[in-house]
């Protein structure tokens, strides 16, 4: 046990003297037990850590309003890419019969939301779904992994310079045979497309993707926003006057759009799956990634050997860090970062808790300058107490999961304990005696 436990000074003498001044001179209060000042104070933070990563066999995408568009490629982690899914069209679609059709586009306004490089040229197509979509049968919802078939041939494309801070809006025109085909299904329509005739019979979805862009971007798919909407251009016959119908994602298919995500062959993360892939067949990496569903996994597998000492103890403190390699571009790191408890079979069950009850949240910390010190930590006193103290506690693991991991794409890149340079460790602050 001795070598694995390494006196820290300073920060000994600063938990020793912020516990005497909470106790009588020359004692340590425990509970409702007085301990006798020979106690020791030991510092630790070279007990195993061990890391792996594994896949969700699929996250809920559908319902989220949020179209991710693109793929991007991260020299550690591989290409992730997103198409997107929507159903379009009012209940009320009807043109007049003497008109005359002047063309069809595709108006898209980013979000805001960027994952990847923006200073390179983006290509994106749309494409008509050919498929009835449908939604899962058991939950009604769509995953990441949902997949529909399409028309390859797109409907329309557009290479643009992505500025998704801008908010600048995309018109993709679209081809003039399925134009002219729309148009004259408006036209022709005894009677609007209603709740019994839904547009949907005729036009059962398109899909927005890219495959030429190193990044993905966010589009409001919110029936409410109409940042995604075709708008048709026509004019009465004998008139110069033009006007506009726009067809917007339809109120009554808010479920059906959803983002399916493709991790590219090849790529690291392609070979990580349900079953959680060990940090050392990863050069010494774990991978926490939003959209693709990849999380990290603990284990403290030396945690309970310190019931093995001879000498009573106490944990006045156990704090978990995780430090992300300096290879990744910080400007991708989640804001939070949440922790479940697991068992032997890898199930997610209940967040972390402390004393009180309530969720234990990370903190993040970063550093600006060096890029050398950014690390997130977590108070996790309680639940390590608990695994030492239970009788029947089957595992000691921990799930690492992003915050809006089903509409962001952002991602850790942890380096394990073998990575000599970073932190990623359990601190603890043990109180011996007897």
């Amino acid at each position: 046990m001795k070598r694995f436990i390494a006196a820290n000074y300073i920060g000994a003498v600063i938990i020793t003297t912020f516990l005497y001044s909470c106790t009588k001179e020359g004692d340590f209060s425990i509970g409702n037990k007085i301990i006798q000042s020979d106690a020791s104070m030991v510092y630790t933070d070279t007990l195993t850590v061990s890391l792996s990563s594994f896949r969700m066999d699929s996250i809920q995408t559908s319902g989220k309003g949020l179209a991710l568009v693109g793929q991007f490629s991260d020299k550690i982690i591989g290409t992730v890419g997103s198409q997107s899914y929507l159903v379009m069209g009012h209940n009320s679609l009807v043109l007049d019969k003497d008109i005359k059709l002047d063309s069809l586009v595709l108006l898209l306004k980013p979000s805001g939301y960027y994952y990847g490089d923006t200073s390179a040229t983006y290509k994106i197509q749309v494409h008509e779904v050919t498929e009835k979509m449908v939604l899962d049968k058991t939950t009604n919802l769509m995953y990441n992994n949902t997949e529909f078939s399409f028309d390859e041939t797109p409907l329309g494309e557009k290479t643009v310079k992505a500025r998704p801070k801008l908010k600048k809006e995309i018109r993709i025109p679209i081809n003039a045979e399925f134009s002219k085909k729309l148009f004259e299904k408006l036209k022709s329509s005894a009677k609007p497309f209603n709740e019994q005739s839904p547009f949907v019979n005729y036009l059962k979805g398109i899909v927005l993707k890219s495959d030429q862009a190193n990044s993905i971007l966010g589009f409001s798919a919110k029936d409410s926003d109409s940042s995604i909407r075709f708008a048709m251009y026509y004019h009465a016959i004998g008139s110069d006057t033009a006007k506009i119908l726009y067809i917007d994602p339809a109120s009554a298919y808010t479920s059906f759009q959803y983002n399916q995500v493709v991790v590219k062959d090849g790529s690291t993360i392609s070979n990580i799956n349900e079953d959680p892939v060990f940090s050392m067949q990863l050069n010494n990496y774990a991978f926490i990634q939003g959209g693709s569903g990849i999380f990290a996994r603990v284990d403290f597998p030396t945690l309970r050997n310190l019931l093995l000492e001879p000498r009573k103890f106490e944990i006045i403190r156990a704090d978990l860090v995780i430090q992300p390699s300096h290879n990744m571009d910080f400007n991708y790191l989640p804001e939070k970062l949440y922790i479940y408890t697991t068992n032997k079979h890898n199930d997610k069950l209940d967040y972390i808790r402390d004393a009180a009850g309530n969720q234990v949240l990370s903190t993040l910390v970063k550093d600006e300058i060096y890029k050398e010190n950014t690390y997130y930590s977590w108070n996790i006193t309680t639940y390590v107490k608990q695994i030492l103290t239970s009788n029947d506690w089957e595992s000691n693991g921990i799930h690492i999961v992003p915050i809006d991991y089903e509409s962001k794409f952002d991602h850790v890149i942890i380096a394990d304990q073998l990575r000599s340079k970073y932190k990623t460790c359990l601190k603890l602050y043990l109180l011996y005696y007897e």
